[in-house]
């Protein structure tokens, strides 16, 4: 089995490479491959990594084809995103939802093999207001959602599925480990606040990335499934009133 991930250095799309790896030949796709992947995978079997812009919707649905002519692709996970600090609306668009929209219709359309699966990596900020990001952010992600649900609806011919995953805001991430270490009252915070009392890991959005692309989600397509821990379902006033963001009790 073959599947495509895309993200370069996100540790939640190395989680996932490194989840698909072990049974998986898994192509890990980047903007540009330098010493720093190549180390991060070197350690992964059966990885292979290229060179994908998303900006270059042409070249990428070239790189599709080709791909889709060599071999069985049994899935392609969508898990990048927008990393250029120049803001550019346009840019941006492209790469997390124009070129996954061109894609996933080629994939899903293509009749050379029957089944197949693609997940997209949504955010919260898909349906709600996430502070610290900014409008563009927050469109390309309720674009994303929107695609999940057409291209699972309109392109069903060949029997291929379409499903996104919303991780929670509090998912541990490498660069953020040092920082809840150092504020440990933060992390207390968010433990008392999430029903599972803990955090979110980035294998814990991996393994539902694997199970979405799995027989046995077979009869799952068109969803937004959210990782969170259950916090999400909570109505905002229900902390204040159990009083669970009291630290001291």
């Amino acid at each position: 089995m073959a599947y495509i991930v895309t993200g370069g250095h996100s540790p939640i799309a190395l989680a996932i490479t490194r989840r698909l790896c072990d049974q998986n030949k898994v192509y890990h796709v980047t903007r540009k491959i330098d010493d720093k992947l190549q180390n991060e995978v070197s350690n992964y079997s059966n990885v292979v990594l290229e060179e994908w812009d998303l900006s270059d919707t042409l070249r990428c649905i070239s790189n599709l084809e080709h791909k889709l002519n060599q071999e069985k692709v049994d899935g392609i996970i969508f898990a990048h995103r927008y990393r250029d600090h120049q803001k550019n609306f346009t840019i941006q668009f492209v790469t997390e939802v124009e070129t996954p929209f061109e894609l996933v219709k080629l994939y899903c359309n293509y009749s050379g093999f029957q089944n197949g699966s693609v997940v997209f990596l949504s955010s919260p900020a898909a349906s709600s207001i996430v502070s610290d990001q900014d409008f563009i952010y927050h469109a390309c992600k309720a674009a994303i959602s929107q695609l999940v649900k057409f291209a699972a609806i309109n392109f069903r011919a060949t029997g291929k599925r379409v499903n996104g995953i919303s991780p929670g805001g509090f998912i541990i991430k490498d660069r953020s480990t040092k920082f809840y270490e150092a504020n440990d009252k933060i992390t207390g915070l968010i433990n008392n606040f999430v029903p599972l009392g803990r955090m979110g890991q980035v294998d814990d959005i991996a393994s539902v990335v694997k199970f979405l692309c799995g027989e046995e989600a077979s009869y799952i397509n068109g969803q937004i499934v959210t990782v969170d821990g259950g916090y999400s379902g909570m109505e905002p006033s229900y902390n204040l009133l159990d009083n669970k963001f009291n630290l001291d009790k």
